[in-house]
């Protein structure tokens, strides 16, 4: 469980898509059968955390939006609205994406097969 709880909290850190990784990692965590009472405990706390935090950008791009928006500084035209809501921390929550390097290690398989690293290369994932 030390695992998994460090491994969330890295990506957590991490940020980007990386923060909807780190929940999904919690999630997982929970329904091991090895996971302990304790360990849940725990695991919840960092999950109430990060959704906290996740909380507090979204609340600060919303406040921020309503004052370009107020100032004229956004267009008030919907797609560049759009535009700008997807490149905040609701259009990344939506995705996998961060700027963190995937580092490609001998034993991992599936990442230097043929067909991983052409689509690596061609963006695709």
């Amino acid at each position: 469980m030390k695992a998994y709880y460090r491994l969330a909290f890295a990506l957590w850190k991490c940020g980007g898509g990386a923060l909807k990784c780190a929940l999904n990692v919690l999630c997982q965590a929970r329904d091991e059968p090895c996971c302990t009472p304790e360990g849940t405990e725990q695991l919840s706390a960092l999950e109430d955390v990060i959704i906290q935090y996740i909380e507090k950008e979204i609340m600060e791009e919303d406040r921020l939006k309503r004052l370009m928006l107020s100032q004229g500084t956004l267009l008030k035209n919907a797609a560049v609205v759009e535009r700008y809501k997807n490149a905040g921390i609701k259009g990344l929550l939506r995705t996998t994406y961060t700027r963190i390097r995937r580092e490609l290690y001998p034993w991992d398989e599936r990442s230097l097969s043929e067909v991983h690293l052409v689509c690596q290369m061609k963006g695709i994932r």
